[in-house]
């Protein structure tokens, strides 16, 4: 016995150094806050200045911030693994800025704890990949931007503040993802934007939230200035109110998609629009409620639809001012008691299309519109308004 004791004595006291010896390796394994390969860093900051090109920074736990978060790294592509943890910035002051460099963003969260707080920032600069991953909070873009992924949730709610999802004065490329604005739009274009698929919703509850005026305000996607360009090859677009406002000088193309909106127009346009594709509806509702027309053209814009397929319980098209409207091809169905143009200013031509209006028929035109009717399939039809 006092042979076994001799013995397993020297054991315990060996074990025992052991485990002194292992608190300082464990401290320092918990306080690791990244990791490039297995160098370990204390910050995300620390990381950030070290990372070379080809490399993956890889978050280790969940991290906060009450100040800008800087990425400034001209010349260095490098991946951010966020790995399933969170990164939240608290206030409108805080945010991750990629100031330089190119950065992939992938598997996991950045929150905003602000109404009206950015998650991200990027430069001219700064190319931003989104691969993967949840983002609460507003995006600004003047660099170039590519989503291929994720989920992107605005983090407002108040009314009445202009806090749109995402804001581009870049070039923004929208691949795949969920996007889900509220009630002051989803995305305000100030760039080129080029859309191919995604699904994009807002999240307005009823028809007392929807606010019928004709401009940018709360449009789901707002086409602004001389340098806003929107391209939509795809994607799913879902709005309670106006989907999409083209200001003046701005152009909008189509080639493909589905737009819904349930009380409000899907297009508006006194720029430039093109649809050669897609399809656009306006559903009917209960208790005889109105709803909009699915396109305005006002003061000066053109709207040219050569193919696609457009159904409302309203007007589909209505024209206004000095705006221009050129029918070449399409399918237009009219399911309530209403025109499917109402023409009260504008030229309107057509020169190839299917229209049918189960209730309604082809046309109201009140002085001084023009309607040059060149062409058109016309399918039980009532008998047309000329209000001249």
């Amino acid at each position: 016995m006092k042979r076994i004791r001799k013995l397993f004595l020297p054991l315990l006291a060996a074990m025992l150094v052991s485990a002194l010896f292992a608190l300082p390796s464990m401290a320092a394994s918990s306080s690791t806050v990244a990791k490039i390969g297995s160098t370990k860093y204390t910050s995300l900051e620390a990381a950030v200045k070290k990372v070379k090109s080809g490399q993956t920074i890889t978050l280790q736990k969940n991290v906060s911030y009450s100040d800008v978060l800087t990425i400034s790294r001209s010349g260095k592509s490098f991946v951010l693994n966020l790995n399933e943890h969170v990164i939240t910035f608290k206030g409108e002051s805080a945010y991750l800025y990629v100031k330089a460099g190119t950065v992939t963003i992938k598997n996991g969260t950045i929150k905003q704890t602000a109404t009206t707080g950015k998650v991200l920032k990027a430069s001219s600069k700064a190319t931003v990949k989104i691969s993967s991953g949840t983002y609460r909070g507003m995006i600004t873009n003047a660099g170039t931007m590519t989503v291929t992924g994720g989920t992107f949730v605005s983090n407002e709610t108040e009314k009445n503040v202009s806090t749109a999802l995402i804001t581009n004065t870049g070039k923004l490329t929208i691949k795949k993802g969920t996007f889900k604005g509220k009630k002051n739009g989803t995305v305000i274009n100030k760039g080129t934007l080029t859309i191919s698929g995604g699904t994009f919703t807002d999240s307005m509850a009823s028809e007392s939230d929807v606010d019928f005026k004709v401009n940018e305000d709360g449009a789901m996607f707002a086409n602004l200035t001389s340098k806003g360009k929107l391209t939509i090859t795809g994607g799913t677009f879902s709005s309670y109110g106006r989907l999409l406002w083209n200001s003046a000088k701005s152009t909008v193309i189509i080639r493909y998609g589905n737009f819904t909106s349930k009380y409000n127009f899907i297009a508006s346009t006194c720029g430039k629009m093109t649809v050669t594709g897609g399809t656009f509806k306006i559903p009917e509702i209960e208790d005889n409620k109105q709803t909009q027309p699915i396109f305005y053209v006002v003061d000066e814009g053109t709207l040219v639809i050569k193919h696609g397929v457009f159904k409302g319980a309203n007007d589909l098209v209505e024209v206004y001012d000095n705006a221009t409207v050129i029918i070449s091809g399409g399918q237009f169905t009219e399911t309530g008691e209403s025109a499917i143009f109402l023409l009260f200013g504008g030229k309107t031509t057509i020169t190839g299309s299917y229209f049918k209006a189960v209730k309604g028929y082809l046309y109201e035109r009140y002085d001084p519109a023009i309607l040059e009717n060149n062409a058109g399939w016309i399918s039980v039809l009532a008998e047309d308004k000329n209000a001249a």
